[in-house]
């Protein structure tokens, strides 16, 4: 079953009446709670001898992640999430003399830090650009794109494919054809859009994506995902490389005689695989696939486009402001929307969960991220509960 509106099968323990955050973090689906489950059962009652199947489990998540996102399932490379992944990339990439990063003027610090952070320590130019007009038009922001790329040496564009406030998603494949032609390559932060966004990272154009399993893939954190277009690899170095950047890398723990033995680094992005990481996050991540791969993202983001049809007319006749684009195709899996005036949201959210309701609110935003299992009765109740809450937050 795909599991669209199957909110009490899917999330039985969730104590919520309506949980509509995740954008933020998702609660653990039961497919999910009983893979991890399985995992520790395992590792618990065979310790060692049951790494092979974290081993194996590596191999099938590649794959999935090539089902899910597009692309050979040898562009994936497995993390720690995708601040992790997008350090590893940042100081890993091929810089050169005189190269520039041009990046949104409105990210997620995950999106913004590792840039601005390369920029100062290898002495790159750094561009901004406004991401403001890609909600009115596509064409609009394009052009502001565009005047940067014009003036010469922007060597990678990042930005993400959804915006973490607003919600807005980004036109990739224009984007990636854009960057192309001035010779630049288009990183994205995928975050908020894997999993709810239909995605094909290779026909969209897309060079290196990052994203984590925390929010819509409905795993947990600590897991993320790198991926590098074939035609982008000889950009990706072995800067961040470890022990198990290298062939072969565990071949002296059952071999005698080969611990210094001279090894070629993995490929990329395999290389920026350097090192243990959470196997449990790993079998959770393969576990959200799984379900989020039988919904279709392309019909769960139908469904919460749905939903979010439900509550935006009601919810600006009380005095909301709806940062929802007006456009279909810059639309994702969150409706934000700024307070009415003098509603104060830190208040707002706090009576909301009193009575049962789990948004989030970041930067000056309520945001609301149902997902495919979420119903149209807790879109009700959303609306039930809100004229209280907004009369408690006023006092």
């Amino acid at each position: 079953m795909s599991g669209i509106g199957q909110r009490a099968r899917l999330f039985p323990r969730l104590e919520a009446r309506v949980y509509w955050a995740f954008a933020a973090i998702a609660p653990l689906p039961e497919p999910v709670e009983t893979a991890l489950g399985a995992w520790h059962a395992e590792l618990a009652r065979r310790g060692v001898q049951g790494f092979g199947a974290a081993i194996a489990a590596r191999d099938r998540l590649r794959i999935a992640l090539a089902g899910l996102l597009g692309g050979p399932s040898d562009a994936y490379a497995l993390g720690h999430g995708t601040t992790a992944g997008l350090i590893a990339v940042a100081h890993s990439y091929d810089w050169r003399p005189g190269d520039r990063v041009l990046i949104g003027d409105s990210e997620f610090p995950a999106n913004a830090v590792p840039w601005r952070q390369i920029a100062h320590e290898r002495r790159l130019g750094l561009d901004v650009v406004a991401l403001a007009g890609f909600a009115e038009r596509p064409e609009r922001g394009l052009d502001a794109v565009e005047r940067l790329l014009r003036r010469g040496g922007v060597r990678l564009v990042a930005l993400s494919a959804v915006g973490f406030q607003t919600g807005l998603a980004l036109p990739l494949a224009e984007l990636a054809a854009l960057c192309h032609r001035y010779r630049a390559d288009l990183a994205i932060d995928a975050i908020q859009a894997a999993g709810i966004v239909p995605l094909d990272l290779a026909a969209l154009g897309v060079d290196i994506a990052v994203g984590g399993g925390h929010k819509w893939l409905c795993a947990t954190d600590g897991v993320g995902w790198v991926y590098v277009a074939p035609r982008a690899r000889e950009r990706i170095g072995p800067s961040m490389a470890g022990w198990l950047s290298f062939e072969d890398a565990a071949r002296f723990l059952s071999e005698p005689g080969c611990l210094h033995a001279a090894r070629r680094h993995q490929p990329a992005p395999r290389v920026l695989e350097a090192g243990s990481s959470s196997s449990g996050a790993l079998f959770a991540l393969a576990a959200g696939l799984e379900l989020i791969s039988a919904a279709r993202p392309e019909v769960s983001l139908a469904h919460v486009q749905a939903l979010h049809d439900r509550v935006e007319p009601a919810l600006v006749a009380l005095g909301f402001s709806s940062e929802r684009a007006p456009h279909a195709s810059g639309r994702s899996g969150i409706l934000a929307l700024a307070p009415p005036p003098g509603v104060v949201l830190a208040p707002l959210q706090a009576a909301l969960a009193r009575r049962g309701v789990v948004v989030s609110i970041p930067d000056g935003r309520m945001r609301l991220a149902p997902h495919f299992a979420s119903t149209a009765d807790e879109a009700d109740a959303l609306l039930e509960a809100m004229p209280e809450a907004l009369a408690e937050a006023r006092a």
